[in-house]
């Protein structure tokens, strides 16, 4: 036998896990180099092919299928006549398939068939290889026959009559289509046959990632011989070659001296890789952003990795391509990826008089296939703005993908998405051919996503599967979920802070690239900012320029709200070593502003000769009525370009204390005059002369009392008993402004997030009954959040912004600097505490469900979790995740824990309970359900899908 009695005790232990063939297949290859066995031993012990085939099948690695088939194949006779073993015909079959072998597969269907006729996972597989062979009839009589079959014996009560004809149906669709022959046959592998797969889709019954590489590798059977070259030609790569180790190599010339390229895929899936992925990673290894590369991974249709010659390892996420362009038939292959652009290369490409005429629709598909491989997106976004008032769909969803795909270029960051999100919202009522709903639908989920909706991003993915599944789409819903019920910051405050320090030094030279672009494409250039910097520049970038020491000068805090301000106040205590010593940072406006940048163009739009304000002091603050010349139509724009004017000439920090941000638009002249926008500036310094000199520093951010009549919001159940409380900002206790990206809470988050903060609320009660402490609930509260708020901010690890009380429980949100200390110290304090009841937490934006923070009652723990259950849509997390990633930032941690006078042993021990707590709270949970399992939660179940049967 090959496998010794410690071997079978090994297999034991790993039962299912991952290392289960990695454990058999390091035996295999020890006992063959040590010449313990041969290959023919080894074939003739069917126990050991069996369990080997059995771990190797069972994974979604490409590579290791392919050395499963190489062991059942040693094992396999000339002959299958004499095979009687089901179990080894079935894997034989199932691999020989998925690796492209359709004509031995069909072999190896007949012959499981005539042991078990009519099998249902053998005659799928048959009618797959069948219709890959050319011989679509006799897939289609065979399932007559198993239909006819089963009706016989319809006393049983079979699923295999209606799976059947389920798949009948699937067939003569897919033969009548006139998609090419491997298309045809990807369609009629796919496990996603019906409505009633997607119905299990919408469950979320499954991981999302796992089950769009499952998907991807059933469907990847028959090798489209063009698609595949013109994908190799992308890459400069020559034919890929198998190796030993079940993987495809092929040497490319994208770099010279020339590199390696390892597929961990078949060739038929390397043939369907959407052809913009590929170019995503040819563009990235040919302009030399990885430095010099030694090789290239793509480990599935979704992931690759880049190895650079000095050990660097960057992953791709290949979903970012947004898939294929209205344009890839008229590409080849042969064009550029990526090259630099001369200066008049870049005037003559915006000119707009080189551009077709705007029926030209084959002019218009000329020029978009002239800039898409090489990624000219930034050009795209600006000439084909003139297209979304043409009848032309598909140019539509081409230039709202590009201006998706800025993001990641010199060009508008948020603009650019918002665009894009409000042009599909607007193009999807009127786009009835569901191939193009699908794309609009995946194009909007994915905008979504970028622009950190994630839930939204979610449910607008799903959407698109009823039109046409596709698994990019799939895979990005696993994204999306997982960042959609994150807590911890994927970087440390000092992590992130250093990027936004080094992003601001490198910065001068990328914002006067994005202005001047900004200013060609007629964009206002306060959009054009990226990232972090969007936060220091705002109204003021034009003003971005060298003091009397030469230094870079940022101003700060212009045009931003008080949130906004507070987060730039906090990062400025915080900020890293060394950036004050290369950067000037401005905290209040220039006296020397030049208006005329706001006022003309305000005037130019509005067909308007002056502007006339006329001030009005309202509870100590000055409010305007704006006096015009005619009917304003875009009031909102019109009000948004005012109070930039406005902010221009005051000052922000004075525009913060003593402005309301509110403007009265009037449709005809006053008899009296009013002020000028100079005017308006020395009456207001004349009205608050103590405004003058007021800097950042200086804005009063105050503490508010806040007055709720019970919040009662159907998507926020953990805000809707909120009554009173006190808060920085009241607008955080709305539960409204976390469901739109425009709102300003999540501005407010967004702009912490910047900084490597993460913005919460713990919602906690104290234990009722007869042994609770005495006092009434609204003291106990008010005591527990006083010490909530010293434990969040104990060593400066987090800022409480907010409290609250309300009619079952108290609130606390605090803005997280250090998330794991701060989150590790709010859950002792419920540990070390007997009077607090539970807590839970919830990330504000993106929101995610609540998690258990700690409990010393679990009933009430039990039935609070039921309630907050209420009002979430889709999926939910396993509520111990959270934990597990506070455990393992405490094992990062423990070298600095251990130098502090507490014992942490106790720490560590205490989050082990929480977690065995939070499970059998879960379990409780389930229990109160009335048995039922939780088919929302994707950690709960996989399902891995065979010829339409779902197998736990």
């Amino acid at each position: 036998m090959i496998l010794k009695p410690k071997d079978l005790r090994e297999l034991e232990v790993l039962q299912d896990s991952p290392g289960r063939f990695d454990y058999l297949d390091e035996v295999l290859q020890q006992g063959l180099r040590r010449k313990r066995f041969t290959k023919e031993e080894v074939a003739r012990d069917l126990q050991f092919v069996l369990t080997y085939a059995r771990a190797g099948l069972e994974n979604l690695d490409y590579s290791t299928r392919v050395r499963a088939l190489d062991v059942l194949e040693w094992a396999a006779p000339d002959s299958l006549d004499d095979v009687d073993s089901y179990e080894y015909l079935m894997f034989l079959l199932e691999a020989r398939l998925r690796d492209g072998k359709t004509r031995e597969a069909i072999e190896a269907a007949e012959r499981v068939l005539e042991i078990a006729p009519y099998d249902l996972r053998a005659v799928r597989f048959f009618v797959v290889a069948a219709v890959a062979e050319g011989r679509p009839q006799d897939a289609e009589d065979l399932l007559n026959e198993a239909i006819e079959f089963y009706e016989t014996i319809r006393e049983m009560h079979l699923s295999e009559p209606t799976f059947f004809r389920r798949l009948r149906r699937k067939l003569r669709k897919v033969l009548k289509s006139n998609r090419t022959l491997p298309e045809k046959v990807a369609d009629l592998a796919d496990p996603i046959i019906d409505e009633q797969d997607l119905d299990k889709l919408k469950k979320g019954a499954f991981d999302y990632y796992q089950y769009a590489e499952f998907r991807e590798l059933t469907r990847s059977i028959m090798v489209d011989p063009e698609k595949l070259k013109k994908n190799l030609r992308i890459l400069r790569a020559t034919e890929p070659t198998r190796t030993p180790e079940g993987l495809h190599v092929s040497t490319s010339t994208l770099q010279i001296p020339s590199l390696t390229i390892e597929f961990n895929m078949s060739l038929a899936a390397i043939s369907m890789l959407d052809p913009e992925a590929v170019r995503m990673i040819a563009r990235g290894v040919w302009s030399g952003a990885y430095g010099e590369v030694e090789r290239v991974r793509i480990a599935n249709p979704f992931r690759a990795e880049i190895i650079s010659k000095d050990g660097n390892r960057d992953a791709i996420l290949l979903t970012l391509s947004l898939g294929p362009t209205c344009v890839e038939p008229l590409l080849t292959g042969y064009e550029p990826v990526w090259r630099e652009m001369t200066e008049e290369e870049e005037d003559e490409a915006f000119d707009l008089r080189n551009l077709p005429a705007k029926d030209d629709r084959k002019g218009w598909l000329e020029h978009v296939a002239r800039w898409t491989p090489e990624a000219g997106y930034d050009i795209l976004a600006h000439t084909l703005e003139a297209i979304p008032g043409t009848k032309n769909i598909d140019l539509t969803i081409e230039y709202a993908r590009v201006l998706l795909l800025t993001f990641d270029n010199f060009y508008v960051d948020v603009y650019s998405r918002k665009r894009s999100i409000d042009l599909l919202q607007e193009l999807l009522p009127k786009v009835t051919k569901p191939s193009d709903r699908a794309c609009v639908l995946r194009l909007l989920g994915m905008g979504y996503l970028a622009n950190g909706s994630y839930r939204a991003g979610f449910e607008t993915l799903l959407a698109s599967q009823e039109y046409e599944p596709d698994s990019r789409a799939i895979y990005s819903m696993g994204r999306a979920l997982q960042y959609a019920t994150e807590i911890l910051p994927r970087l440390s405050f000092e992590e992130r802070a250093e990027i936004v320090g080094r992003t601001v030094e490198e910065s001068e030279d990328l914002m006067v690239r994005q202005i001047s672009l900004a200013e060609r494409a007629d964009v206002d250039p306060r959009l054009v900012i990226e990232g972090p910097i969007s936060v220091f520049s705002k109204a003021w970038l034009r003003k971005v320029g060298l003091d009397e020491e030469g230094k870079p000068v940022l101003q700060l805090g212009a045009g931003s709200t008080k949130s906004e301000l507070f987060a730039l106040r906090e990062f400025l205590k915080r900020m890293p070593e060394g950036i004050t010593d290369r950067w000037t940072f401005l905290q209040s406006g220039r006296p020397e502003a030049d208006l005329s940048t706001y006022v003309n163009p305000l005037l130019k739009d509005t067909d308007l000769a002056t502007l006339r304000f006329h001030p009005k002091i309202v509870n100590g603050k000055i409010r305007l009525a704006v006096a015009v010349g005619k009917k304003i139509k875009a009031k909102e724009r019109f009000c948004a370009a005012l109070t930039d004017a406005v902010i221009a000439a005051v000052g922000e920090a004075a525009y913060m204390s003593y402005f309301r941000p509110d403007f009265l638009l009037w449709d005809w002249r006053p008899k009296k005059p009013g002020y000028s926008l100079e005017d308006l500036r020395t009456y207001f310094f004349k009205k608050f002369p103590d405004a003058h000199g007021m800097t950042l520093a200086d804005v009063p951010i105050e503490w508010q009392d806040l007055k709720v009549d019970c919040i009662n919001h159907p998507g926020a159940p953990f805000f809707m008993d909120i009554r009173e409380g006190r808060s920085l900002f009241p607008e955080l206790f709305d539960p409204y402004i976390f469901s739109h990206s425009n709102l300003s809470g999540v501005d407010f988050t967004k702009t912490m997030e910047h900084f490597g903060a993460t913005t919460v609320m713990i919602a906690f009660d104290v234990v009722r009954g007869p042994k609770a402490p005495k006092g009434s609930f609204g003291n106990r509260r008010r005591e527990a959040i006083a010490e909530f708020t010293r434990a969040l901010e104990a060593d400066g690890h987090a800022t409480v912004v907010g409290t609250a009380l309300g009619s079952h429980r108290a609130y606390v949100t605090a803005v997280l600097w250090q998330a794991d200390r701060a989150l590790l110290n709010a859950g002792l304090l419920v540990k070390n505490n007997p009077s607090i009841a539970w807590a839970l937490v919830q990330t504000l934006s993106p929101r995610t469900h609540p998690i258990v923070l700690g409990a010393n009652d679990a009933r009430a723990l039990q039935k609070t979790l039921v309630a907050m259950r209420i009002g979430f849509e889709g999926p939910a997390p396993d509520f111990t995740e959270t934990m597990r990633q506070i455990g393992t930032k405490l094992a990062e941690r423990r070298k600095i824990i251990a130098e502090e006078a507490l014992d942490y042993r106790n720490v560590i021990e205490g989050a082990i309970d929480e977690l065995e707590t939070a499970v059998l709270l879960l379990e409780n949970v389930k229990k109160m359900r009335g048995g039922a399992p939780d088919t929302d939660n994707p950690a709960e179940r996989l399902f891995t899908f065979y010829g339409g049967e779902a197998k736990a």
